[in-house]
């Protein structure tokens, strides 16, 4: 014979537990990555980045006397204007830059060329307030942008303040 199954049931009794227990833990800070700015001069006209955005290459930041910076990830930072004669890493480092953008399949050479004057003269119509470069030769200044050290960075605060003056470099 099988008996009856009836369902058990207890009074809930709710109790407050004031004992303390202690407990040790270990903090491990670990500071955010931070943007520097690249040698500007003159005034912010406006501010894209945005405390909480997440910025990844091409992503505006900001825009100094009406010319616009976007954010790039590279091995290094960009440190001199890139031109004709102009060889060296960097020049390696930008025609990367050039075709993760999307602008041109430039081919990634230490050596600028013809075709890579042509691609950064399609960057520097891409960029609100860069003047076109004169003949087919352009000429990249590394103040068009803002070094990233990581892929992408999450925005915590912006210290720029539109009608103040740009930072100082670094």
């Amino acid at each position: 014979v099988t008996p009856k199954t009836v369902p058990l049931t207890v009074p809930v009794t709710a109790v407050t537990d004031t004992e303390a227990q202690p407990i040790v833990g270990d903090l491990d800070w670990v500071s955010g990555t931070s943007l520097v700015a690249p040698n500007w001069t003159g005034t912010v006209t406006a501010v894209e980045a945005k405390s909480g955005s997440t910025i990844r290459t091409g992503s505006p930041i900001a825009t100094i006397d009406g010319t616009e910076a976007i954010a790039v990830f590279s091995p290094f930072p960009f440190y001199r204007p890139i031109g004709p004669g102009v060889t060296g890493p960097d020049v390696a480092a930008l025609g990367a830059v050039l075709t993760s953008l999307g602008i041109a399949d430039v081919r990634v050479s230490d050596t600028y060329d013809t075709a890579f004057g042509d691609a950064i003269n399609l960057l520097s119509q891409r960029l609100t307030g860069v003047a076109p470069a004169a003949g087919s030769q352009g000429i990249f200044e590394p103040s068009w942008f803002v070094w990233l050290p990581a892929k992408q960075i999450r925005v915590k605060a912006v210290a720029l303040v539109v009608g103040g003056l740009a930072p100082a470099q670094g």
